[in-house]
């Protein structure tokens, strides 16, 4: 019973229950199939059984990766793509965090042909200007940076904005159009396990409020170079994808890139051991989501999200 009611609060994501949601659910569903094999030989099988079943279903049921990993086999998206790419519609954006600032993961995010390369945890200038190509520009701080093949517009920001996110207009050049860009940071919530101190439910509570102000930045700044550019908004979350956090975004007219087109395993931390989906990209709808996918760099501890998409 309180494994469905934790079930019941991921299906809700109510805010405020970050100690409990930031984990993966599987956390909790593993748990307790651990304690009921554990518990076998004082239980009957039956119980023992049901126990793990239940826990199993529900899983199943809260769990988004089965869902990709099925879509995997469902759909193939290749024609689609090689059709915008034809039509000069489409644009295909990557997120990475670099892992600490490891220039060799950049370089094999550019090996995958991105038009837009969204960087957190950068290398640093001196860094990127070594494995930058030619026919790209960049801006940003040393965290949140935005690359692209093309021409690129951004302003100069106020430092404690900058530090969150970095905004611009870009024009790739195999899109031709200008829209909006903007790579961000999110700091880290509450990871504290011991979630029977009251102290705990406080502190993540005020993270939760400052981590929503940083939503409320990205929904503002987002028109800062117009309201009719399509705008393309990707990064290290620090938050699983569907959480009530994110909600804004969505209200705001923009989609979760993988959860509309995504296939295979979708979580992207951490690299070697991938339990939790936190890099994500966000498009306004006149975006049309045609794939996206976490692929490993062995320079992060992060997995990137390349996302395609065609501009209607």
């Amino acid at each position: 019973m309180a494994l469905l009611a934790v079930a019941v609060v991921y299906l809700l994501r109510p805010p405020n229950f970050d100690p409990i949601t930031i984990w993966p659910f599987g956390f909790w569903a593993g748990g307790c199939i651990i304690l009921a094999l554990i518990l076998s030989p004082l239980l009957h099988p039956r119980r023992a059984l049901l126990v793990g079943g239940i826990a199993l279903i529900a899983a199943l049921a809260v769990c988004e990766e089965p869902r990709y990993l099925l879509r995997s086999v469902a759909r193939e998206p290749d024609r689609e793509i090689a059709q915008a790419r034809l039509d000069g519609s489409l644009v295909r954006v990557i997120t990475l965090n670099c892992g600490g600032g490891d220039e060799r993961a950049v370089t094999d995010a550019l090996a995958l042909d991105p038009d837009v390369l969204l960087l957190q945890e950068t290398p640093g200038e001196v860094a990127l200007e070594s494995v930058v190509p030619e026919g790209w520009q960049r801006a940003g701080w040393l965290d949140p940076t935005i690359m692209v093949r093309g021409t690129l517009q951004a302003d100069d920001l106020p430092r404690w904005l900058a530090h969150e996110m970095y905004v611009g207009v870009a024009v790739p050049e195999r899109l031709g159009r200008p829209i909006t860009i903007i790579s961000t940071r999110l700091v880290h919530p509450s990871l504290r396990m011991d979630i029977w101190r009251p102290k705990v439910w406080r502190d993540a509570a005020r993270v939760r409020k400052e981590r929503a102000h940083v939503i409320a930045d990205l929904l503002r700044q987002r028109l800062r170079h117009g309201e009719d550019l399509p705008v393309i908004i990707g990064g290290d979350f620090n938050t699983p994808g569907g959480d009530s956090l994110l909600r804004p975004l969505a209200q705001a007219g923009l989609r979760d890139v993988f959860a509309a087109a995504g296939r295979g395993w979708p979580n992207t931390i951490t690299a070697d051991f991938p339990v939790s989906r936190i890099d994500l990209i966000y498009a306004s709808n006149v975006f049309r989501p045609l794939d996206a996918r976490a692929v490993i760099t062995p320079h992060s501890d992060h997995r990137m999200v390349v996302a395609d998409m065609a501009l209607r």
